[in-house]
């Protein structure tokens, strides 16, 4: 697959033409002085100081989310002697091509005839260029997306085949991201689990072993059958009312490297089993977000969402958040806030900080009695119309597509409903997939014919 993979791109001239183009639009942004943006502050890794001091200690107590992503970082510390975030210069470039190359397959894969076209648009919008320069979780799966379209698609993978490379995928995806549920996991490997030999069966079980043992880890130490021990903060977050009368804790915890979780012991009982239990682990027991008080301070959290509970508020929120998640993922505050995206600031590029498909200008929106502020996009547009034109054409689906489709759905439900402040970040995740899907919504829309006589509307023929 390698070797056909340097052949069709030393073959191929917007293959060739796209990866020099890209190499030099690089190294200009580097010149320009915007590079990988240090990231090792987010809440989503192990603590630093303990990451390349006491790693499998830091790994096997690591509760706050899956390990994947800090095991990534600590790898390319390694590879790079020191210096992972010049290696990332490098790295991410590449995986950005390999991303391009991919989607460019899969387009050709389902004949799509202005392939070359759309890749460009698609993979050379700034957006894109923006999230290449973020080495975080959000990109890492958007290349896994990538690839999870290309195993889909291709003409010469068998389904044993399939079923092995999508296990691996999605098993990547569950040990890097909590979203990427073990249960999720196993409901979308069933068809190809039921369609496989046995022996790939058996070794596709194993791949989905190494994901599911986070969560047994995690239940074994703590009692929590769970890859994050963070849920109940990040419901508290958003469907907590400001004003609600049963508050166990008033303060909801900010989400950033360094935060003190002293201030909110005192919300928990000093005897708790758990706190008994690894008092005397250090790593769990620094002042972070890894300390063991945060487990129960989740619980109590996830109480008073419960308690707390009011529909109307719930529903403004996830109102908002599916305009949030509709938001640009370069509008993403992170990035703003590293001063990687700084529209004419002084020595940025003015065609780096923009996304194209991004509108300017906000509209305000009153919804169940509170005034709401919402930013303009292309993409509210462009996505509810195509999974609106995609259910109208269910007939023209197979079963790969389907897949896709539910796999869309799902993350963008989950994503605005669950955690809307950073929903638009989460979507770069399955951005492929969208953009898959909208190119799929196009070539069905240009086979319909419509019939005067019958005023029916009817596909020239079933894709392939």
């Amino acid at each position: 697959m390698i070797m056909s993979a340097v052949k069709s791109l030393i073959e191929d001239t917007f293959l060739m033409v796209s990866l020099v183009l890209s190499g030099l639009i690089y190294t200009v942004l580097y010149l320009n002085g915007i590079y990988v943006i240090d990231i090792d502050w987010h809440w989503q890794f192990i603590d630093k100081t303990h990451l390349y001091s006491e790693f499998w200690p830091s790994v096997w107590y690591f509760h706050a989310n899956p390990p994947g992503l800090s095991i990534f970082h600590y790898v390319a510390d390694k590879v790079s002697l020191g210096h992972k975030y010049t290696f990332f210069e490098i790295l991410f470039p590449f995986l950005h091509f390999i991303s391009l190359f991919l989607f460019y397959r899969v387009l050709q894969f389902i004949n799509i005839k202005y392939c070359k076209i759309v890749t460009f648009v698609l993979f050379f919008n700034p957006l894109i260029f923006i999230y290449f320069k973020y080495p975080f979780n959000s990109t890492i799966i958007f290349v896994t997306s990538c690839l999870l379209l290309f195993v889909l698609f291709s003409p010469s993978i068998s389904k044993n085949r399939k079923l092995i490379y999508v296990t691996l995928i999605l098993s990547f995806n569950s040990f890097t991201r909590a979203s990427w549920h073990v249960f999720v996991i196993a409901l979308f490997l069933i068809p190809f689990w039921y369609s496989a030999a046995r022996k790939y069966v058996v070794v596709s079980l194993l791949l989905f072993a190494v994901p599911l043992g986070v969560y047994l880890k995690n239940y074994f130490l703590f009692g929590k059958f769970t890859s994050s021990s963070w849920s109940g903060f990040n419901f508290a977050r958003i469907h907590i009312p400001e004003k609600a009368p049963h508050k166990t804790i008033s303060k909801i915890h900010v989400f950033t490297y360094g935060s003190s979780v002293a201030p909110l012991r005192q919300y928990v009982d000093p005897d708790n089993p758990l706190l008994k239990k690894y008092s005397s682990v250090r790593i769990l027991n620094q002042d972070d977000l890894n300390n063991i008080t945060v487990i129960p301070l989740s619980d109590l959290y996830m109480r008073d969402v419960v308690r707390n509970f009011q529909l109307k508020n719930s529903l403004r929120e996830v109102f908002k958040g599916f305009f949030q998640f509709m938001d640009s993922p370069g509008d993403y505050f992170a990035l703003h806030g590293s001063g990687l995206v700084k529209p004419d600031g002084e020595g940025y590029l003015f065609w780096f900080a923009h996304d194209i498909f991004d509108l300017p200008g906000v509209f305000e929106i009153n919804f169940l009695g509170k005034t709401l502020e919402l930013k303009l996009s292309l993409y509210m547009v462009v996505y509810p119309l195509t999974f609106l034109l995609l259910l109208l054409s269910f007939r023209q689906l197979t079963s790969e597509h389907w897949f896709v489709l539910v796999i869309a759905v799902f993350f963008s439900t989950l994503y605005f409903s669950l955690d809307p402040l950073e929903s638009n970040r989460m979507r770069f995740e399955i951005e492929p997939f969208l953009y898959f899907l909208t190119v799929l919504s196009l070539k069905f829309i240009s086979q319909v014919k419509f019939k005067p006589t019958t005023g029916l509307m009817q596909f020239n023929n079933h894709p392939k």
